[in-house]
């Protein structure tokens, strides 16, 4: 570095010139540089160091919201189940005091045959599972009445649009295999363990099997002895028997309604 007055040489960190001793303004120069790039780094430093803060004090504010609304959420929820399991104890005892009676009244019904007036009278309040907390010796004969009761009525709405001839082609098709799938619903009820159920109740749900393939030998020809092999057969070989005998009559393309003979 040169001095600016008289052209020497000096160091540059020399603060007068050795040889004319004037200022060294280079030096001047370069300290007001420095000093100036100082403050500008503190200030820097210290605006960065508050919006971190601030940063970190709002994300601080949004973990605390989260959390509290997810407490508030779990407590909700835990008070329902609360309530529920409340509710359902209360609901059994209940049952556990009147089982009696209403076994009684789910009897009578199961011996007078009445098994869609038992599932009506399920609906109205008596829920079977209810019942069937009270009294598990039952579980598997509500199981068995309800599904019973669907798949009759799928079958007598099957068989009244074949005699009335009153039905379109795609609704007796639909009808078709709302009959099979509720069959084959039916007998995955029956697969289900039976050990704990009283002797009664079983004739009750051996009568409703009978039923069911009394129907399908009546409505749709199925041999007695195929009918009979249902509950035997796996879920899908029962598939196939029933696809095989439950069709709808064939389509005769006509516009709007068809005709089908009695079988």
């Amino acid at each position: 570095m040169n001095c600016t007055y008289c052209g020497k040489k000096l160091y540059p960190e020399a603060p007068f010139c050795p040889h004319c001793g004037k200022p060294n303004e280079n030096r001047i120069r370069l300290e007001n540089d420095v000093n100036a790039f100082s403050r500008d780094y503190d200030r820097t430093t210290d605006d960065v160091r508050r919006a971190v803060t601030r940063k970190n004090r709002f994300i601080g504010k949004i973990v605390a919201i989260v959390f509290l609304v997810l407490l508030l959420v779990l407590s909700f929820l835990f008070l329902q189940e609360g309530a529920s399991t409340l509710a359902y104890s209360l609901r059994r005892q209940e049952m556990e005091k009147q089982i009696d009676g209403l076994l009684v009244t789910e009897n009578a019904y199961l011996d007078a045959q009445d098994y869609f007036g038992l599932r009506a009278w399920f609906d109205a309040g008596y829920s079977e599972y209810d019942i069937a907390g009270a009294a598990p010796g039952y579980t598997r004969v509500g199981y068995v009445v309800r599904s019973y009761c669907n798949c009759m009525g799928y079958l007598m709405e099957y068989r009244s649009q074949l005699v009335t001839s009153d039905y379109y082609y795609d609704s007796v098709v639909s009808r078709a295999r709302s009959v099979r799938d509720s069959v084959a619903e039916f007998y995955r009820c029956l697969d289900r363990d039976y050990s704990d159920t009283p002797q009664e109740r079983t004739d009750a749900v051996e009568q409703m099997r009978s039923n069911i393939e009394a129907a399908l030998v009546a409505y749709f020809a199925v041999p007695p002895e195929e009918a009979a092999s249902l509950q035997t057969l796996s879920d899908g070989a029962r598939g196939m028997l029933l696809e095989q005998y439950v069709q709808a009559p064939p389509d005769r393309g006509e516009p709007a309604r068809h005709s089908w003979r009695e079988r």
